[in-house]
């Protein structure tokens, strides 16, 4: 499944009248020394990957606001939050700086 694929079963089909270039959520970004276009809806992996063509027909999130999470998960290692490990100091340990400066 292509990008726009996804994008088109993501939004529920096209927004046939309109095209990508024509939207809000279509950003130009400067990509080293070429700039092109990332769809804020679809994400940005900061690779060509999530390269967009301004021509596309839009899709029907056309000039809707973005979503709080992107189409497309990136990769990477998510961390965890250990808390503190057994006998990891505090700043407050400090006599010193408990009391200001």
């Amino acid at each position: 499944m292509t990008k726009m694929q996804a994008m088109y079963k993501w939004s529920g089909g096209t927004c046939w009248e309109h095209i990508c270039r024509e939207c809000k959520n279509l950003v130009r970004v400067e990509a080293g020394k070429r700039k092109v276009y990332k769809c804020l809806v679809y994400g940005n992996t900061a690779s060509n990957a999530t390269d967009w063509k301004e021509s596309c027909i839009a899709c029907k999130h056309f000039n809707k606001p973005v979503p709080e999470l992107p189409l497309i998960k990136t990769g990477g290692k998510k961390i965890q939050n250990c808390g503190e490990f057994p006998g990891q100091l505090s700043l407050f340990d400090f006599t010193d700086a408990q009391d200001g400066y």
